[in-house]
């Protein structure tokens, strides 16, 4: 598999001491990853009520 061809823009990328792309992952979430990320604080969960309710 030595053979892939490179496309120009991450030749160009790395000649430009830019980062090079990196593919996509998945990761499973532990509990406390999933909760911390849809955390609100009161008033983010009052502003979002006024988003969808007229205050």
């Amino acid at each position: 598999m030595n053979d892939v061809l490179v496309p120009r823009a991450v030749v160009e990328a790395v000649g430009a001491q830019k980062p090079v792309y990196e593919r996509p992952s998945l990761r499973m979430m532990n509990q406390d990853e999933v909760l911390e990320a849809f955390q609100m604080t009161a008033t983010e969960i009052s502003a979002a009520g006024c988003w969808w309710n007229t205050c």
